[in-house]
């Protein structure tokens, strides 16, 4: 990452896009905070939002990593342009082919290495929702493991 800095039209963009996306449980992202680039952690209506700033190909840009109970966790990058990029989130569940040998096996090993790998990305940028049990069986496994 390097530095952030954000102009007024692009903190408004990243704040717009951001403030679209939890309309519906009136949570918003103070536009200061975007242009501060200060990391924020949101808590309102079920979610809990942590948020950073950097910036990549000399764009600024906010990620948030979201998560509620009543859905699986999200993370996004917002750039100053609007842009909005999908990253990759802890997985909340495996499915596999019963009817293939070995299939459950692949399945576990696969959905394990990937939220370790999330995790540790997670934590190293500070968006790791700590305190989440969720997230933490998810990545750390149930204590008989």
């Amino acid at each position: 990452m390097t530095d952030y800095h954000v102009d007024p039209e692009g903190a408004a963009r990243i704040a717009g896009a951001f403030d679209e996306t939890f309309a519906r449980w009136e949570i918003a992202l103070p536009k200061e905070a975007v242009e501060r680039g200060v990391p924020w952690t949101i808590q309102r209506a079920g979610w809990t939002i942590r948020c950073i700033f950097g910036a990549s190909e000399d764009e600024p840009y906010l990620e948030y990593y979201a998560t509620h109970r009543m859905t699986s966790d999200s993370r996004y990058r917002i750039y100053a342009s609007g842009r909005t990029v999908e990253m990759d989130a802890i997985w909340e569940m495996f499915m596999w082919d019963p009817k293939e040998p070995g299939d459950e096996a692949r399945a576990r090993k696969e959905y394990a290495d990937h939220n370790a790998r999330i995790a540790e990305e997670l934590k190293r940028l500070g968006l790791y929702p700590d305190g989440d049990i969720n997230a933490y069986l998810r990545t750390e496994g149930p204590p008989d493991e």
